[in-house]
């Protein structure tokens, strides 16, 4: 994909990355100061609950398209501070997400359209990152790019949980393969092991 030429999108919590490739080189990289915390945000305010709430809602229930949710099917919300709990329809938490969601997806056409090609790429569109893992995401993403779309994971073979191979670690695991394959050039090589490295990476995760 790299060589051929693909637009990866990396939707973090704080900003959304975009890198490039044409013609087997980077063409263009770039950033959008927002990304799926102020999701999470808006969820906060919308619904009058916590941030970690508003996380969980968000990452359980949360669809980047409010026309493809079903307007029947209700969520509980716990209330907080001593109000009482409420319910919200999956359709209402979609419509607080989708112009955030779009928002953040316009503005990287915005960043995709400063490089000096304006054609398509042989392989399309990759989101990784967590926010690539909202429901239905891939359908807005088409709307807005007319090119294909996939979310791309990591492979990690004999990984130490199944956790790991999520778009959310996509990052953290692109640094791990580096390091590895990157291993024997560098001179702390005998001091510093990929091994440790990756325990401490998963420990801060909170996957062991």
């Amino acid at each position: 994909e790299k060589d051929l030429g693909v637009c990866l999108i990396d939707i973090g919590g704080g900003t959304t990355d975009i890198i490039i490739y044409h013609e087997d080189g980077v063409l263009h990289a770039g950033a959008v100061p927002i990304g799926g915390d102020n999701i999470t945000s808006d969820i906060a305010y919308g619904v009058q609950t916590t941030i970690e709430q508003a996380e969980q809602l968000k990452c359980e229930y949360g669809s980047a398209k409010s026309a493809m949710e079903d307007p029947e099917e209700n969520i509980t919300i716990q209330g907080t501070s001593g109000r009482d709990s409420k319910t919200i329809s999956k359709k209402q938490l979609a419509k607080i997400i989708e112009p955030r969601m779009d928002e953040i997806l316009r503005l990287v056409k915005n960043e995709i359209r400063k490089c000096d090609y304006l054609g398509e790429y042989t392989f399309g569109i990759v989101l990784t990152g967590g926010g690539s893992q909202l429901n239905n995401i891939l359908d807005l993403s088409s709307e807005i790019f007319q090119q294909p779309v996939k979310i791309g994971t990591p492979k990690l073979k004999d990984a130490i949980s199944d956790k790991i191979n999520s778009p959310r670690y996509s990052t953290s695991v692109g640094l791990i393969n580096y390091g590895r394959d990157n291993e024997n050039t560098k001179k702390y090589r005998e001091t510093m092991s990929i091994t440790n490295i990756v325990k401490k990476i998963l420990k801060k995760c909170g996957i062991i």
